[in-house]
C-alpha cells in the first residue's frame, strides 16, 4: 500500500465503493496552514482498501461535502460532472426513471425485458430496473462512478461501468445527527434529517428521511382539473439501519429504505417537419412546456419502491474474512406518455411491478505479498408491464408483458506485488442467465411464452507501477458482458417475440493517478473497447403501434481519454475539472440489420464532457468561514438514436440531441465550530432548456424529443449537526 501523503490544499475526505463496501476514513492531519495534507483516498472498488491511485480503474468520486457545494441532489446530478458520463430523464414520462450512459454504452427503455447496461448500487445491492433509480441522496456518504466495463466483481449488465451509492451506516462510536433545510424558487421545498444512536455496547440504529417538492414548468391547457403540472415533483423517502457489532470482528447490519415520489408528466413535444401534413400544427402547444393531453391517466406518474438488505462482515483471523449480503426490493410504477402532446392521437398509459432478490457470499484474504476476492452471487427478477388502453390512431390497444430471471455467478480476483513497486492482477466470473417471457397484446390470437438462457466468461489482467514521485501507472484490459433478452414492445406480431443475443466488450486501457506536484492531483485514462454483438433499440411501426425492439447490430468501438484533476493555487482558492474525449462508432453490420449504418455514432455518445468548478474561500476573524463554488458542465451534441439521421420528406431531419451548458453557483458561510452552514445556491441560472432525447418517427413527420426538468432555481439552505 502506498504510504505517502498527497500535500494539496482541501480537506481530507473518506471514500468508499464496491459491493457491500466498508467506511474507509481518511482523516485530515494536523497540518500547518501553510501546509494542508490530503490523507491517501481510500476505495474499495476491488472490495478491498487501497488508495484510489492505486485501483486500475478510472474512477470519480463524491463525498457529501461535494453534494451540499455542488448542488448535488440525486443521481442525475452526478451525470454534469463526470467524464464520459450521460445521465437523462425518458421513461415513459415519469421523472424518478434515468438512462445512465458511460463511454457510449447504456440503455434508456425501462420495460421488464430491458437491463440497464450500467449497474447501479445501492449500499452494494444492485438495482435491477432504472425507474425509480433516480436515488435522492439526502444521507449518503460518498458516490463513486467506475468507468469502463466491470464484468469480474460486478458482473453482467455492468458493460459501460458502475455507479455505487454508499450511505452513512450506523455507529457505536456516539449520538449525532443532522438536519437540512432547503427553500428556493419553483415553489422548491426540501427537508432532510440523519440521526445515529449507539443502543448499549453492542447496537447502534441510524434513521434517515426527507421531502422533496418542486412546482412544475407547464400546464395541460385541456385539463383545466388536472391537479397537477408538466414536470412536478412531490417525493417522501426514508430509511433506517440497525447494526449489531459484540466485537470488532463482527458486524451485521440490516437496512430498510422506502421512496414514494408523485410526478408530473415529463416534458416533451414535437418538432413537425413544415408542410408534411400528417399532424395539424394547431394540435400542437405554442409552448413546448405544454400539453394538450386529454387523458387524466398519462399526465402523472408514480414510483413506489421499497427494500430490506442484511449484510455481515465477519474477520475468521487475521488473514481470512467472510463476507454476506442478501437483499429484497420491490418497484413499482405508474406513468404516462403522450407521444404527440397533441390530442389523444399516440397515447401510452403504463404501470409495471419488479420484485427482486439478492444473494452473495465472499471469501477474502490478505498475505503479505498477495490478496484475494472469491465469490457467489444470485440474482432473481419477476415482474411486468401493463398499457391499457393505449391509443395509436385508434383507441382500445392493451399490452401486457411479464419476464422472471435467474442469473447465478462464481468469480475471483487474486492481486500479487512482484516487487515494492510492481504488482499484477488478475480475475475471472462466470455467469449463467436465464429468462422467461410471456407477452399478450390486444389482436394477438392467443399469449405467447418464451425461453432463453446464456453464459458468459468474463475476465480482468491489469498490471500496476508506482513511479518514485508517488504517481501510479496502471494498463488493464478487461471484458464485459450485458445480458440477452426479449423486445419489450412486439406490437408486429408473435414471429417478432424472439430473444436477441447479449453483447460483449473487450476494453484496452492505461491511466496514470496521484500527485504531478504538490499543488496537481490528476487522474488521467485513456482506452480503447471493441464491442461485438452490439445492443442498439429499433423503433418500428407494425400494424398494432409502434414497435420497440433490440438488434444485434455487429461490431463497434470507441476510442477515448478522461481526466479528472485537482488544482491548488493558494490555501484559499482551488480548481476541480473533469474532462472526457470519446470517438464512439459502429464498423461492421450484419447483413440483416437496416436499423443504422456503418460509421453511425451509438446513441448519447457526445464527443465532450467537460466540467470546472473553481472554489474560494476566505476566512472570518470569528473563525467561520466563506466559501463560493462555481459548477460549469457541458456535454456537446450527441444522437439520440442509432439511426443518426433520418431523411424524412426530403428534408434531413433530427434524433439529434444539441449540447448543452449548464452553470451553478453555492455561496456559503460555515459557522466558526462548523456546527452549521447556510447558503446562497443558484442551479442552472441561465435557465438552459435542452432536450435530453430524440428520436424521428419517418412516416408522420415529426421528430419526438423529450425536454430537461432542471430549470433555472435560485434559494437558501441551511445545515446544522448534532453531537458526533
Amino acid at each position: 500500500m502506498m504510504n505517502k501523503r498527497f500535500l494539496m490544499a482541501g480537506t481530507a475526505i473518506s471514500l468508499c465503493f464496491g459491493l457491500g463496501a466498508n467506511n474507509a476514513n481518511a482523516q485530515q492531519s494536523n497540518a500547518t496552514a501553510n501546509e494542508l495534507v490530503f490523507e491517501e483516498i481510500i476505495v474499495t472498488v476491488r472490495r478491498k482498501e487501497e488508495s484510489i491511485y492505486e485501483a486500475p480503474i478510472a474512477l470519480s468520486a463524491f463525498t457529501s461535502n461535494d453534494f451540499t457545494k455542488g448542488n448535488i441532489d440525486d443521481v442525475y446530478d452526478i451525470g454534469k460532472h463526470v467524464p464520459n458520463l450521460l445521465v437523462n430523464n425518458f421513461g415513459i414520462g415519469n421523472l424518478s426513471h434515468i438512462g445512465v450512459f458511460i463511454r457510449g454504452i447504456g440503455q434508456q427503455d425501462h420495460l421488464i425485458t430491458t437491463d440497464p447496461g450500467v449497474g447501479l448500487y445501492l449500499d452494494g445491492v444492485y438495482l435491477g430496473r432504472n425507474v425509480g433509480a433516480n436515488l435522492d441522496l439526502i444521507n449518503v456518504e460518498n458516490v463513486v462512478v467506475a468507468r469502463g466495463p466491470q464484468g469480474t466483481l460486478f458482473g453482467r449488465n455492468a458493460i459501460g461501468g458502475a455507479i455505487n451509492v454508499v450511505t452513512k451506516q450506523p455507529s457505536l462510536d456516539s449520538a449525532e445527527g443532522e438536519v437540512r433545510l432547503r427553500a428556493g424558487t419553483r415553489e422548491r421545498i426540501n427537508g432532510a434529517f440523519y440521526a445515529n444512536f449507539p443502543i448499549g455496547d453492542y447496537t447502534a440504529l441510524s434513521i434517515s428521511g426527507g421531502y422533496n417538492r418542486r412546482g412544475g414548468i407547464g400546464e395541460f391547457p385541456n385539463l383545466p382539473n388536472a391537479g397537477i403540472e408538466v414536470g412536478e415533483t412531490d417525493q417522501l423517502s426514508a430509511r433506517a439501519s440497525l447494526l449489531y457489532s459484540p466485537n470488532e470482528d463482527v458486524r451485521i447490519t440490516l437496512s430498510a429504505d422506502v421512496t414514494d415520489g408523485n410526478y408530473g408528466q415529463t416534458p416533451n413535444f414535437m418538432d413537425l417537419v413544415p408542410g408534411f401534413g400528417a399532424i395539424d400544427p394547431s394540435e400542437i402547444p405554442s409552448d413546448n412546456d405544454d400539453s394538450f393531453v386529454e387523458r387524466l391517466d398519462v399526465i402523472r406518474s408514480s414510483s413506489n419502491v421499497y427494500g430490506f438488505s442484511l449484510t455481515a462482515d465477519i474477520d475468521i483471523d487475521e488473514n481470512y474474512s467472510l463476507k454476506a449480503i442478501t437483499s429484497y426490493r420491490n418497484n413499482e410504477y405508474t406513468g404516462g406518455l403522450d407521444i404527440t402532446i397533441a390530442r389523444d392521437f399516440i397515447s401510452f398509459p403504463e404501470s409495471g411491478e419488479a420484485d427482486q432478490f439478492t444473494g452473495e457470499l465472499q471469501l477474502n484474504g490478505t498475505f503479505d505479498n498477495w490478496d484475494f476476492v472469491t465469490g457467489v452471487y444470485y440474482f432473481y427478477e419477476d415482474g411486468g408491464n401493463v398499457s391499457s388502453p393505449f391509443t395509436f390512431f385508434a383507441p382500445g390497444g392493451f399490452l401486457d408483458l411479464n419476464q422472471t430471471t435467474n442469473s447465478v455467478a462464481a468469480f475471483g480476483s487474486a492481486t500479487v506485488a512482484l516487487s515494492e513497486k510492481l504488482s499484477l492482477t488478475g480475475g475471472a466470473r462466470i455467469t449463467y442467465d436465464d429468462k422467461e417471457a410471456d407477452t399478450f397484446i390486444g389482436g394477438f390470437a392467443q399469449r405467447e411464452f418464451r425461453e432463453d438462457d446464456w453464459s458468459a466468461f468474463t475476465w480482468d489482467l491489469s498490471l500496476t507501477y508506482q513511479l518514485d514521485s508517488g504517481l501510479n501507472f496502471y494498463a488493464t484490459t478487461q471484458r464485459g458482458y450485458q445480458a440477452g433478452g426479449f423486445p419489450p414492445r412486439n406490437f408486429g406480431g408473435p414471429a417478432g417475440f424472439v430473444s436477441f443475443d447479449p453483447q460483449f466488450s473487450q476494453n484496452y486501457e492505461i491511466g496514470l493517478k496521484g500527485p504531478l506536484s504538490d499543488n496537481l492531483v490528476v487522474s488521467l485514462a485513456a482506452f480503447y473497447t471493441d464491442y461485438t454483438d452490439l445492443q442498439v433499440q429499433v423503433l418500428d411501426v407494425g400494424p398494432l403501434g409502434f414497435a420497440t425492439f433490440t438488434d444485434n447490430a455487429g461490431k463497434a468501438r470507441s476510442i477515448g481519454a478522461e481526466l479528472d484533476a485537482s488544482l491548488i493555487f493558494s490555501e484559499n482558492f482551488e480548481i476541480q475539472t473533469s474532462i472526457g474525449y470519446l470517438d464512439a462508432e459502429i464498423r461492421e453490420l450484419d447483413p440483416t440489420v437496416t436499423s443504422t449504418t456503418v460509421g453511425s455514432e451509438p446513441q448519447l455518445s457526445p464527443k465532450w464532457t467537460v466540467a470546472v468548478s473553481p472554489e474560494f474561500r476566505t476566512p472570518l476573524a470569528n473563525g467561520g468561514e466563506v466559501s463560493f463554488r462555481a459548477d460549469f458542465s457541458y456535454r456537446s451534441s450527441a444522437f439520440g438514436n442509432v439511426l443518426n439521421e433520418v431523411p424524412v420528406v426530403g428534408v434531413t431531419q433530427g434524433n439529434i440531441v444539441p449540447s448543452r451548458t449548464l452553470v451553478g453557483f453555492n455561496l456559503q458561510y460555515q459557522s466558526p465550530d462548523e456546527s452549521w452552514t447556510v447558503s446562497l445556491y443558484g442551479d442552472n441560472i441561465f435557465n438552459e432548456v435542452y432536450i435530453t432525447s430524440s428520436s424521428t418517427v419517418n412516416f408522420l413527420g415529426y421528430t419526438q424529443n423529450t425536454l430537461s426538468n432542471d430549470r433555472s432555481e435560485f434559494g437558501l439552505k441551511f445545515s446544522k449537526k448534532f453531537g458526533g
